[in-house]
Order: structure tokens, then sequence, then C-alpha cells
């Protein structure tokens, strides 16, 4: 949680990480499931891409051209995975600062205070 903390909330590295400490301390099991659940399926995407192309290159193909297109597939599959972990990241960083701090409640006085003000 310490890189969308050090991003959102602008404040040092340390301070991110303590930070972070502070908002799963309570959750460690929510964070863990979460945090391993975006990886396997990442790691599940990328090996299955892998393994794709080698069965489609195994017959007729060499050894360095099947190893450099699982690079290639490894390469896309990271491409398209690594957006999904960080969105997931975020949306945890967003669920714990609700669920410990009532940040929603927070987001929508700030909305109601801007509403007035105009």
């Amino acid at each position: 949680m310490a890189l969308p903390v050090l991003i959102l909330e602008g404040i040092g590295v340390s301070a991110a990480i303590g930070r972070s400490v502070a908002l799963t301390k309570s959750h460690v099991m929510h964070v863990a499931g979460l945090v391993l659940a975006t990886q396997l399926l990442a790691a599940t995407l990328n090996f299955a891409l892998a393994q794709g192309v080698s069965i489609l290159l195994r017959h007729g193909s060499g050894t360095v051209s099947i190893v450099i297109a699982q690079s290639f597939a490894r390469l896309i599959g990271g491409v398209l995975t690594t957006p999904f972990v960080a969105a997931a990241i975020v949306a945890l960083y967003f669920d714990l600062r609700i669920r410990d701090e009532a940040f929603d409640v927070q987001l929508l006085m700030q909305r109601n205070d801007a509403r007035i003000a105009v």
C-alpha cells in the first residue's frame, strides 16, 4: 500500500511506509488475499500465453525462436496484467480508507461543501 499512499497523499517515502503499515495492520488477511489473488491471476495469464506460443511453435521451429516467442508472450502478458494489478492495489487502498477512516463520508462532505460554496 506504500505506493498509492506515496502518490495519492503526497507524503515522503518513510511516512508512506508507516501509513501503509497503519492502514493494513487490522486487515492483514484481506490485503494478503487480494495481493495473492491478483498476482496468481497475472502469473497464470503469463504462463498460459507463454505455453500457448510454445505449443504453436513446437512443430518445425528451433529452440531459439521458441524462447524469443515465449519472451514476447510474457512481455504481452505483463503489459496486459500490470494495469490490472495496479488498479487492484489502488482499489484496495480506497477500500481500506473507507473501512477505517470513513473516507467516503469525507468525500461526500467535501462535495456538498463545494456545491454550497458555488
